[in-house]
């Protein structure tokens, strides 16, 4: 049978079954070729844009009047360019600033002392937006309140009206009392 071939093999059941055997490779082929490319159009479909605070690091300190940069990392998602980065501090309330082009940065002039957190929000053509995880910085020193009246240890009889007086500073300079809490 060297170079021969069987005719028995050429027809009947036999080769019905090597026929189906490599028609079901075919089309076992073809799902996962169809499969692969789902997962790739899918799986693209739903990556977002991420956004990361990049300038100034977590728990940064800056001087009272600091000009501070604030730059931000970004990756937009599949098929979509990045408009625009916003900047905003507390809770992403309040606005401190826009670029509009790469390099994603801005500059906060002037910034009041006080304890921030500071985050990035990425806009793309999609139109989506994403919000970065906020960074806390600290720009001056720590708040020192003193209390100058009554002075410690005062004794005040019951019912007296008791005026109370004092003084904030900030990095040895005077900081303006905007409200005043008292406990006991």
């Amino acid at each position: 049978m060297d170079g021969v071939m069987d005719e028995s093999l050429s027809s009947g059941p036999t080769s019905e079954v090597i026929s189906a055997v490599r028609e079901k490779n075919v089309w076992a082929g073809i799902l996962w070729l169809f499969l692969f490319i789902v997962t790739l159009l899918v799986g693209s479909a739903f990556a977002q844009t991420t956004v990361s605070v990049s300038s100034p690091t977590s728990g940064a300190t800056f001087g009272t009047g600091s000009n501070i940069t604030l730059s931000a990392a970004v990756s937009p998602a599949a098929g979509t360019t990045i408009t625009k980065v916003e900047f905003r501090r507390d809770g992403s309330n309040i606005l401190i600033g826009t670029a509009t082009a790469a390099p994603w940065q801005i500059t906060w002039t002037n910034v009041s002392a006080g304890s921030y957190e500071v985050a990035a929000v990425a806009y793309d053509t999609a139109p989506n937006y994403t919000y970065s995880t906020p960074v806390p910085i600290q720009v001056g020193g720590p708040l020192v309140v003193q209390v100058a009246s009554p002075a410690a240890n005062s004794l005040i009889a019951a019912g007296s009206n008791v005026t109370i007086t004092g003084s904030a500073t900030r990095d040895g300079a005077t900081a303006p009392i905007t409200s005043m809490r008292f406990y006991r």
